[in-house]
């Protein structure tokens, strides 16, 4: 985020943060199932017009990166390491907790 506002003279700069490749849904499926330890898990797309989950869902997606590698930055991880960082801490979480994303939850009162 500091290359963003340390490269820009303008007073807002928007810029897309991403890998440099894409990633099917299927893929990311398979990756989680993996990182889950899952076995037998069979997959089923419902499907949309045009092979879309539903109506307006983006088919293929890559974000343009060029505006902020332009100021040095590089994406560290392509789509399928960042989804398996992303599982594995996920995953790491629930593993500390009991409970996936409970840190998100507010406390209860008594």
């Amino acid at each position: 985020m500091l290359i963003g506002a340390d490269g820009s003279r303008d007073r807002v700069s928007i810029y897309n943060v991403g890998s440099e490749d894409r990633i099917s849904v299927l893929d990311i499926a398979r990756i989680v199932i993996e990182e889950m330890g899952l076995r037998d898990v069979k997959v089923r797309l419902v499907g949309g017009p045009e092979g879309r989950g539903w109506i307006g869902d983006v088919k293929v997606m890559q974000l343009d990166i060029s505006r902020i590698e332009g100021l040095g930055w590089r994406p560290r991880l392509g789509s399928e390491g960042a989804i398996r960082r992303a599982a594995r801490e996920l995953l790491g979480e629930r593993g500390a907790s009991g409970r996936l994303g409970n840190h998100h939850q507010r406390p209860r009162s008594s």
